[in-house]
C-alpha cells in the first residue's frame, strides 16, 4: 500500500509538471518551454525528468534493459552512440524536436557560415577531422578521485545535465548575444560537489578570464566581420570579464600527462612557468595583429577556445574554422584546413593558417594575399628576428618548414635561441 502511494506521489509530480526545486529548472534541461521532451514519453511535460529517468527503467527505454541511474538509454557505447547523443543529435528520432548545437566558431565568433549543427556530428570522426575521444575521457575521469565511476557519461565530465544552460539560451540557432548568454559547464573537478557555487563554472566571480589573468591581460578577438565586437557575445567588452575561464576548466584534465591516450606535447603548463600563451611573458618579439597591441607586449594571456572548439572540430587538434575576426584561407581567399602538421617526408607549413590570425605574416608585410602563410619576414627581417640571412641550411633543410618543428606546447626553440615557441 506505501509503495503504491509513492507510485501515485511520483506520477503527478512527472503529469502535472510540479516546479522541481532548485537549479533543474532554470536549466536547458529542466526548462518548461524548452528543456527535455522525449517524443515517447507523450503525457509528460516539457521538463520532466522522466524524459530521461524512467521509473524502474520500464516506461518506453529503448530496451528492456535497465540502464544505471535509470536512464532511458546506455550511458556509453561508442564515440557516436550514447544517452545524451540520442537527443542531441539534430533530429526528432528520439527528442520531439531537432535540437541545435553550432560550434564554437559560430556561437561566439559569430561565423554563421559554419555547418555543425549537433554535437553528434561535432564527435563524428568520419565528418570531423578531430574531436574528443569520449572513451579516453571515461577513462580518465574514473581514474580520478572526483566521483566518476564506470556507469558515467563522457559528456558529465563538463556538463552537469542538471544544471547546464544553453549557451546561448534558448536561442540555439543564433550566435550568442549579451542578452542570451548562458553557462553550460561544470569544473570535471567539482563533479557531485554540494557546494551551490560548483554547480556551474564561469557565472560566478572568480570564474571569468578577466579574474584568472591577475596582473597579465585577457584580450578578446574580433568576431566575424567586425573590428568593433568582440568575442563571445558580439559586444564591446575585451577583459573576459564577460567569458569563462576555460583554462582552468580544460586544465582540470590537460595538466595530466595525455600521452598514453595520444596526445603529444602533454601535460600542458599554462603558468608563469610554461607557455608564453598562458600566464608566461613573451621572450620575443611577438609581431601581432589587432586587437592585441604591442604596448601590451609580454602581458597576453590566451583562453583556450580561443583556437579550439570543444567538441570537434574539421581541423586536427580541435583547430576553430574561424579565429580572430575571420576563417581560415589560403593565399586565393580559399577556405583553408590544417589536416595534418607533416612530417620529414610529407613537410607542411598549415598550422600557419591559424597563426597568421593573429600573428604578422608575409602577406601582412608586404600586402600580397600571394604570400599567405609564408614566414620570411618573422624569422628574419622583424626588429628582433631570431635569424641570421646567412646560414640557410641550419632549418632549411626543406621548404617550407613544419611549424611544429619548433611551435607547440611546451617548446623551446631547438635552433639554440633558448626563446619559448608557443
Amino acid at each position: 500500500m506505501r509503495f503504491t502511494i509513492w507510485v501515485a506521489i511520483f506520477l503527478v509530480f512527472c503529469m502535472a509538471g510540479f516546479a522541481y526545486a532548485g537549479n533543474y529548472t532554470s536549466s536547458a534541461h529542466g526548462d518548461s518551454t524548452y528543456g527535455v521532451s522525449r517524443s515517447a514519453m507523450s503525457g509528460y511535460v516539457t521538463g520532466n525528468c522522466a524524459h530521461c529517468h524512467e521509473m524502474h527503467a520500464s516506461v518506453e527505454g529503448v530496451t528492456s534493459t535497465p540502464y544505471p541511474y535509470a536512464l532511458f538509454y546506455s550511458n556509453y557505447v561508442s564515440q557516436t552512440d550514447l544517452v545524451c547523443l540520442q537527443c542531441h543529435d539534430g533530429t526528432t528520432s528520439v527528442s520531439s524536436r531537432a535540437i541545435t548545437n553550432r560550434s564554437y566558431s559560430y556561437r561566439a565568433g559569430g561565423w554563421t557560415a559554419d555547418t555543425i549543427s549537433s554535437v553528434k556530428s561535432s564527435f563524428d570522426t568520419s565528418v570531423e577531422a578531430s574531436a574528443h575521444n569520449l572513451s579516453d575521457i571515461l577513462s580518465f575521469i574514473q581514474t580520478q578521485s572526483w566521483g566518476f565511476n564506470s556507469s558515467s557519461t563522457p559528456c558529465v565530465a563538463c556538463h552537469s545535465p542538471h544544471y547546464a544552460q544553453g549557451d546561448p539560451f534558448n536561442a540555439p540557432s543564433s550566435p550568442k548575444t549579451s542578452s542570451t548568454r548562458g553557462w553550460p559547464l561544470t569544473r570535471p573537478s567539482k563533479h557531485g560537489s554540494t557546494n551551490s557555487a560548483d554547480f556551474l563554472w564561469g557565472d560566478d566571480s572568480g570564474e571569468k578570464m578577466s579574474d584568472y589573468v591577475g596582473a597579465l591581460t585577457y584580450q578578446a578577438p574580433y568576431r566575424y566581420g567586425s573590428t568593433s565586437a568582440y568575442e563571445p557575445d558580439g559586444s564591446t567588452t575585451t577583459n573576459g570579464s564577460n567569458l569563462t575561464d576555460m583554462n582552468t576548466l580544460c586544465l582540470d584534465c590537460h595538466s595530466s600527462d595525455m600521452s598514453s591516450y595520444g596526445l603529444n606535447n602533454t601535460p600542458i603548463d599554462w603558468s608563469t612557468n610554461g607557455d608564453k600563451h598562458g600566464l608566461a611573458g613573451a621572450d620575443g618579439g611577438i609581431d601581432i595583429k589587432g586587437p592585441f597591441s604591442g604596448s601590451n607586449y609580454g602581458s597576453y594571456v590566451l583562453a583556450c577556445t580561443d583556437c579550439h572548439e570543444p567538441h570537434g572540430a574539421p581541423n586536427i587538434m580541435l583547430i576553430r574554422q574561424e579565429v580572430n575576426g575571420d576563417y581560415l584561407k589560403d593565399a586565393n581567399d580559399n577556405l583553408a584546413h590544417i589536416t595534418n602538421y607533416g612530417s620529414s617526408s610529407n613537410v607542411s607549413n598549415q598550422l600557419g593558417y591559424l597563426c597568421r590570425r593573429c600573428h604578422i605574416d608575409d602577406a601582412d608585410y608586404y600586402n600580397n594575399p600571394s604570400y599567405r602563410n609564408r614566414w620570411q619576414y618573422v624569422h628574419h627581417y622583424s626588429p628582433d628576428a631570431p635569424y641570421s640571412r646567412r646560414r640557410c641550411g641550419r632549418c632549411h633543410y626543406s621548404y617550407p618548414i613544419n611549424c611544429t618543428d619548433c611551435h607547440y606546447h611546451g617548446a623551446v626553440d631547438p635552433k639554440g635561441t633558448g626563446r619559448k615557441t608557443f
